[in-house]
Formats: C-alpha cells, sequence, structure tokens
C-alpha cells in the first residue's frame, strides 16, 4: 500500500498510541484490529511502507528499505553506520538496543511499564522535514 508521507505518520501514531494503551497487544493485533494484514505492509509499520516505496532500489530480493526515506527521526539514527542494511529502529548498535528493539523485548518479556514507555516514544517521534 502506497501511503503519503502524512498518512504514514498518522497511521504510525494511531498503532503506537493503540499499543501504549494495550501493552499485552502486538503490531499484528491493532493491525487485525483494523482489517490490516501484518504481511502486507512492510515490516508491520506504516512508516517502512512509506520508506519502500521512496527506496529506488526496492526491487531487489531482500525487499531492503532505505532508513533514510523514513518520514521520523530515530534516536541514535546518525550513530548508524549503515542505514540500508541495518535499521534506526531495531537491532544494535555498539552493543545498545534500539528503540522498536526495547519494545519488542519488553512485550516479550512481559515488562508492560517500559513496554509502554516505548511505545509512547515511537508514537511521539518526531517529523523528519527534509523527506
Amino acid at each position: 500500500m502506497e501511503l503519503t508521507k502524512e498518512q504514514s505518520i498518522e497511521e504510525n501514531f494511531k498503532m503506537w498510541d493503540w499499543l501504549s494503551k494495550n501493552p499485552d497487544k502486538t503490531k499484528d493485533d491493532y493491525l487485525k484490529s483494523i482489517g490490516i494484514c501484518i504481511d502486507t505492509l512492510m515490516h508491520g509499520c506504516f512508516l517502512c511502507e512509506y520508506a519502500y516505496f521512496k527506496t529506488p532500489y526496492k526491487e531487489n530480493e531482500n525487499n531492503n528499505v532505505d532508513c533514510r526515506e523514513c518520514p521520523v527521526t530515530w534516536p541514535n539514527e546518525n550513530e548508524n553506520i549503515d542505514p540500508i542494511y541495518g535499521c534506526y529502529c531495531q537491532g544494535k548498535h555498539q552493543g545498545i538496543q534500539k528503540l522498536y528493539g526495547f519494545w519488542a523485548f519488553y512485550i516479550e518479556n512481559i515488562d508492560q511499564d517500559k513496554a509502554i514507555k516505548a511505545a509512547k516514544q515511537m508514537r511521539d517521534l518526531p517529523i523528519r522535514e527534509e523527506n
């Protein structure tokens, strides 16, 4: 699904707001609740879906998303050495887990307070001006 920058930001806000209020649920639960199959959305993420359609080499077999096309700014993204094959939102950089990775870890390990905090942070990410 091709989204505008505004749509991707709005849908991202709605999803993470819902997840911050439902810390026992997953992105898949949210997407199902609005009638979207997680497999039809790049990485189950509205921001990645937007970035995917802006990525010039999207025809490749890995379906890579260029994180530089993400419509929001992630904490410590400038420290990510390889934004094309790495991610701004998940994985680790210098041994430190990134924001989405924190949320996924907290959901899996049933730490609702920390999951809520991470979901709110992802809901409130600042808009990238240059996209």
